[in-house]
């Protein structure tokens, strides 16, 4: 059995005295002590309702251990970069553009993320210099 083969959802009461990895283990008869892992520290497993990222931790017995494979994974979080604006008027806005953002449209259908995230209804849109997403710059 792999952790693809799982179910995407189930739980189970944990024995007493054991690490949630062992607990899962004696669950998911099959699953490998690194899968079991992967699984924790990816923010598929919890412990009486609360997410667990530590598979060494002691389980006293009785608690309720579920997993959920669509869980989104906290190493993964993805933040908004923060936007300062350097002018703006009825008619045009100057940002100071984050580092890893796009100021133009990467593809035929794709729409510039910076556009996107500034565009109010109506707005048309101007040309903005190409800057290369890994540099801050003025748009």
């Amino acid at each position: 059995m792999s952790v693809r083969s799982l179910p995407a959802r189930g739980e189970f009461t944990a024995p007493a005295n054991c690490t949630v990895a062992a607990a899962l283990r004696a669950h998911l008869v099959g699953q490998s002590w690194s899968d079991l892992r992967s699984l924790c520290l990816s923010g598929k497993i919890s412990v009486k309702g609360e997410s667990e990222l530590n598979p060494a931790r002691r389980l006293a017995g009785g608690e309720t251990v579920a997993w959920s494979l669509t869980a989104p994974d906290p190493r993964r979080t993805a933040s908004r970069p923060e936007f300062s604006i350097v002018y703006e008027d009825g008619h045009l806005i100057v940002i100071e553009k984050p580092e890893g953002v796009s100021s133009v449209p990467t593809s035929a259908k794709s729409e510039a993320r910076l556009w996107i995230s500034f565009a109010r209804p109506g707005a048309s849109k101007a040309s903005v210099p190409r800057r290369r997403r890994s540099t801050q710059s003025i748009a």
